[in-house]
């Protein structure tokens, strides 16, 4: 999930995907996960996680 607004965003997010993951950047995409899931709560969070189902 992205939420871009723009067309200019939506470019950024496609680059993106050329650009390889170096060997820290999961463990820094999952905290800003953990982060992201407390500040939306433990129920919102639970209905809007559909990769664990």
């Amino acid at each position: 999930m992205i939420g871009a607004k723009t067309r200019a965003q939506l470019d950024d997010a496609f680059a993106a995907l050329k650009r390889p993951l170096s060997r820290d950047d999961p463990a820094l995409l999952e905290a800003l996960a953990a982060i992201s899931a407390d500040r939306c709560g433990a129920e919102q969070t639970r209905r809007l996680d559909s990769e664990r189902r």
